[in-house]
Parts: C-alpha cells; structure tokens; sequence
C-alpha cells in the first residue's frame, strides 16, 4: 500500500472473487490492472473486463465493487483520492 497527501493505494493480489466495499467514500476510485486480467461488476448492472494498464474509475457513488480475477497472477491498483486537489 502506498499512501500519500492526495491518494492511497492498495494492491490486491486476486486468487479468487473479491469485494472491495467503497461505501462512504466521498470520491471516485481508479481500478487499474496490473497484471493478468479482471472483470469488474457493482450493484447497479455495470461490468467491464480490464487488461494490463487498463484502468476504470468508479464515481463516488459506487458503494462495493466485485473483482474477479480471469486468470492466475491477477494484481489490481486500488486508488482512493484524498479529496479534490485544488
């Protein structure tokens, strides 16, 4: 995990299906790929598979987030901002 003024960000070495809770964060959040590839999904319908470097943000509104890993070896980013950077 790093952590910084502006952002934090986690990497999740993916095995098997995750859920990442977002629920009361008041911004977006950047999934990227970092290895292998994951299919992404939430409560509202939205799903999208991501390759290497390819990256998704979720709006604030996004409360949870399925990760399923598509292959061994999958790695995400989890980026959260600290908050808008004026």
């Amino acid at each position: 995990m790093v952590s910084a003024p502006h952002f934090t960000t986690s990497l999740l070495e993916l095995t098997a299906p995750y859920a990442a809770d977002l629920a009361g964060r008041d911004t977006f959040v950047l999934v990227t790929c970092a290895a292998g590839r994951v299919a992404l999904s939430d409560a509202h319908g939205f799903r999208a598979e991501l390759g290497v470097a390819a990256t998704a943000l979720l709006p604030a509104t996004t409360a949870c987030v399925n990760l399923e890993p598509l292959m061994a070896g999958t790695r995400v980013l989890l980026t959260v901002p600290a908050g808008i950077i004026a």
